[in-house]
Order: C-alpha cells, then sequence, then structure tokens
C-alpha cells in the first residue's frame, strides 16, 4: 500500500492498515477497486445504520442484532475496525433483548461512522 495509507486523518485506531494494505495489493490498475469498495460500504453502511434505528423504534431487537451482525462483519472486511467494534456492542445489546443499551449506542455508532468515513476518504 502507498504510504498515504499510513498517514490517516484523525484517529489512526479507527482503521485497520492491514487490512487495508491487503485490499489495496488488490488493485494491480491502481486504486480503484479500494475507492470503489470503500464507497460502497460507507453508503450500505449508512442505509443499515438508518434500518437499525428505525428497528429499535419499532422494538424489533431481533432485526436488530441481525443487521447489527451483518454489517459488524462488513466493517471488519474493510477494516472500519471501531465502528466494528462498537456495532459489536450493539449487537450483543439486541441479541439479550436489552434496548436501552443498545438505543444509547447508536449515537456513537454514527458518531463512529463519520469519523471512520473521514479516515477513509483522507486515504483515498
Amino acid at each position: 500500500m502507498t504510504s498515504t495509507c499510513r498517514h490517516v486523518n484523525g484517529d489512526p485506531s479507527l482503521l485497520d492498515i492491514p487490512i487495508l494494505e491487503e485490499l489495496r495489493a488488490l488493485d494491480a490498475g491502481g486504486p480503484r477497486f479500494l475507492r470503489d469498495l470503500v464507497h460502497e460500504f460507507l453508503e450500505s453502511c449508512e442505509n443499515e445504520l438508518s434500518a437499525i434505528a428505525e428497528f429499535l423504534v419499532a422494538n424489533d431487537l431481533e432485526r436488530v442484532w441481525q443487521l447489527a451482525h451483518g454489517l459488524k462483519g462488513a466493517c471488519l472486511m474493510v477494516g472500519a475496525k471501531q465502528l466494528g467494534e462498537a456495532i459489536q456492542e450493539l449487537e450483543r445489546a439486541a441479541r439479550v433483548d436489552d434496548r436501552m443499551t443498545a438505543a444509547r449506542q447508536l449515537p456513537e455508532i454514527r458518531s463512529l461512522h463519520g469519523a471512520t468515513r473521514d479516515a477513509f476518504l483522507s486515504l483515498l
């Protein structure tokens, strides 16, 4: 990966640089694969977080944990380390029907999503 991946704007612990380096290695012809992957991930993540918020309001914690589980996996696959860890906490709370804890997690997750987006975009 180019040296720019080592200069993340903001908190460097937001991203898993070795994962990003592996993804960048798949970019034989240039940065397009990683750029497209990150943009698709960020858009999908925003949509999933909106759906999670709706299911929290509807008190459908089974759907919350299912969506959170999938989103956690996506985060970890693209190197969004802290965001994935926060979503894992939301998943755990929803899985044990702890709506209050799950609802408290969402603002932190949205904030981490924004910070993660900024960190990713600083690399592309």
